[in-house]
């Protein structure tokens, strides 16, 4: 199972300038508010909606099974072997308690192996609820969200990127678990809702001020 939360699954706070329509996807030049012009940094304002698929995607690239796959079959093998031959000794010395090593492990393959799946296909389902996500890249930050729910991504190598097939996935880091020992937040940014002329800049400021997330091949 993953740790990540999926930081992008709640609705921002909108206020009366928000695009009043649900699930559009677009991205445009936004400097921030408040600079003087010849001081302002040139932002791109994303908006769109996650699809299920999408997230459940991510929850299962950036899921602990995922991330060890070879421990991971390794021990579910184990257990597949233990577990036929608990069920042999059982039947051989009609002794109960193979039985119930044999039961156990069966248990354990279950646990392990399809909970994790059923779990990330019911958070997938339940995050993908068509709100609109809104936020603005920077290089220095990347702004998400608007009003009093508005929180910010910090660009200064702290957080972790990794691209899942056509997907920007940043791991952030909560401010008070700074060695992500409890969990990460996890914020997708689909490819498709930024337009062609801006994906490299969009990409450059991410790939410059993130560092690399460690993510095993598919």
């Amino acid at each position: 199972m993953s740790n990540s939360k999926i930081a992008n699954s709640k609705p921002a706070e909108q206020d009366e300038s928000d695009d009043p329509s649900t699930g559009s996807e677009e991205s445009k030049l936004v400097p921030p508010d408040g600079e003087e012009y010849e001081e302002q940094q040139t932002g791109i304002e994303l908006s769109y909606s996650l699809r299920e698929e999408e997230i459940y995607e991510c929850l299962k690239r950036s899921s602990y099974l995922h991330m060890n796959r070879k421990t991971s079959v390794f021990v579910l093998a184990a257990l597949a072997v233990l577990a036929v031959a608990f069920l042999a000794a059982g039947i051989a010395t009609y002794r109960s308690l193979f039985y119930f090593y044999a039961a156990s492990c069966a248990t354990l393959i279950i646990v392990l192996g399809v909970f994790p799946y059923q779990n990330n296909k019911a958070r997938a389902r339940s995050s993908a609820d068509g709100h609109t996500v809104r936020m603005a890249i920077y290089p220095d930050h990347i702004q998400v969200g608007r009003g009093i729910k508005r929180w910010e991504i910090p660009m200064d190598g702290t957080t972790e990127f990794a691209q899942i097939e056509n997907m920007l996935v940043l791991y952030v880091a909560e401010k008070d678990d700074p060695k992500r020992k409890i969990g990460q937040k996890m914020v997708i940014i689909p490819t498709r809702c930024i337009k062609p002329r801006n994906l490299p800049d969009v990409q450059a400021m991410i790939v410059a001020g993130t560092r690399p997330k460690k993510m095993p091949k598919s």
